[in-house]
């Protein structure tokens, strides 16, 4: 974000009691708190009712604040989000823009959302397939700042995951605790990967945040478990210093499956941090395998394990080309100036 702050007049509306307030104070933009509620799929269909009413009133009051201050473009950062500029959309002259972030279950509901925008920003072509064809669709990869993900700066806030007891090999999986996130996979890997490499830990880092999934923490308890893999795999929760975390990291491993791109690859790569994934999604837009990281078919977890263990067996010399080229990667292509330079000709 700051990097547009040069370059546009920002009123930022955000769900009341928000983290992100502060932050985007922090920036200096002025923010708008809104009283928003979020859908999810696993509620019933009486609270859905009352949250569609809801969204209907809030996307009322969202078009008088359009109005109020004037603003030309509204610009929505996911599927909950561009559900509150119906009202804008219809009953204003601001121009809205959707950035899809999320995997769209069918064309069809890709069809019905992009009415609601006059322009439709895609994080992948993975997502931008799953939208019918359209002039005001466009692709713009997300970015990431080099500056502040760089091996070379890790702040004293930083986590520790090693000390001199700590296990020589350090091997993390990022994400939500949801069930497309596939952390069970991960467990399954590290099985694998602990039974040929004694001196290794497995950490879980994430959490599920709005308690969609209430049982699948237990689920992936239960499989630690019957794997006898307690003492070897260490669940870190949510942790709002993902960089520091992954300095303590010597490997990540993506299992989700249909990853809309995969930020969190783009921030260990920057890292120089080496990333093994499944080949879904939006992954194979980042990944060139065998150079800057490794994929392997979607599902395969033996195959994924099987090529962390061929890597370690790689020469030094080798193992740090693909560190040097996954940074080298993010800077050519996936850098957030770039990001900047491509909203800022969008809202131009």
């Amino acid at each position: 974000m700051k990097f547009l702050r040069t370059c546009n007049e920002l009123v930022v509306v955000v769900p009341a009691g928000s983290v992100l307030i502060q932050q985007f104070e922090g920036y200096g933009y002025r923010v708008i708190a809104m009283d928003m509620v979020r859908f999810a799929k696993r509620r019933a269909f009486g609270e859905q009712l009352r949250h569609l009413v809801h969204m209907l009133k809030q996307s009322a009051h969202l078009s008088r604040i359009v109005f109020r201050e004037d603003i030309d473009i509204v610009w929505a950062n996911s599927v909950q989000s561009l559900l509150y500029t119906f009202s804008v959309r219809f009953c204003t002259r601001a121009k809205v823009i959707w950035t899809v972030r999320d995997a769209i279950s069918t064309r069809w509901h890709g069809f019905l959302f992009s009415i609601f925008a006059t322009q439709v920003i895609c994080i992948s072509e993975f997502i931008s397939r799953q939208l019918p064809a359209s002039k005001k669709s466009k692709v713009i990869y997300n970015g990431v700042d080099l500056d502040v993900w760089s091996p070379d700066k890790v702040g004293g806030a930083m986590y520790r995951l090693k000390s001199e007891e700590a296990p020589t090999v350090c091997i993390g999986n990022i994400g939500q605790l949801i069930p497309w996130k596939n952390q069970l996979h991960f467990i399954r890997i590290a099985r694998i990967i602990s039974n040929a490499i004694p001196n290794a830990h497995f950490f879980i880092i994430g959490d599920d945040l709005f308690a969609d999934y209430p049982d699948y923490r237990q689920e992936l308890k239960r499989e630690i478990m019957d794997a006898d893999m307690v003492d070897r795999i260490t669940f870190l929760g949510y942790n709002d210093d993902i960089k520091a975390v992954m300095a303590g990291l010597d490997m990540l491993i993506h299992t989700a499956i249909n990853e809309p791109l995969g930020r969190v690859i783009l921030e260990a790569m920057a890292m120089q941090k080496i990333v093994f994934s499944y080949a879904s999604g939006g992954v194979a837009e980042i990944i060139d395998n065998g150079k800057d990281g490794f994929l392997v078919p979607a599902n395969d977890y033996e195959a994924l394990a099987k090529k962390l263990l061929w890597f370690i067996e790689q020469s030094p010399e080798f193992q740090y080309s693909v560190q040097k080229s996954a940074r080298a990667k993010v800077a050519q292509k996936f850098n957030a100036r770039l990001l900047a330079e491509q909203i800022t000709r969008v809202v131009e």
